[in-house]
């Protein structure tokens, strides 16, 4: 068995994975991703695949990511929210990933 810890950036998949014992701990996995509340900090596709395939032996999904239409009112928020759950879309189909949304 194994503990899926998703995380909603990449400082939080960090601070997780130092407090868990990331690969050193084989029972704890991770999902790597952004929640939409956090979209603004997304570094785009290309930064976020190769985040992916840095951690690849840990990371097990894409997650925890969506969209957030109650806090996110502004177009502008809910269009960067949006490009960013596509982008992660991709690195999951890239990387043969399931999806925590």
């Amino acid at each position: 068995e194994r503990i899926l810890v998703p995380t909603e950036n990449y400082s939080t998949f960090l601070l997780a994975r130092k407090r868990l014992g990331g690969v050193n701990e084989p029972v704890i996995r991770f999902a790597l991703g952004y929640h939409p509340l956090n979209y603004s900090e997304f570094p785009g596709e290309e930064e976020f695949a190769e985040m992916v395939a840095q951690w690849r032996d840990e990371v097990v999904a894409i997650g925890e990511i969506g969209l957030d239409h109650h806090w996110l009112k502004e177009p502008s928020e809910r269009m960067g929210a949006i490009e960013a759950f596509v982008a992660q879309l991709r690195v999951a189909v890239e990387f043969d990933l399931p999806v925590v949304v």
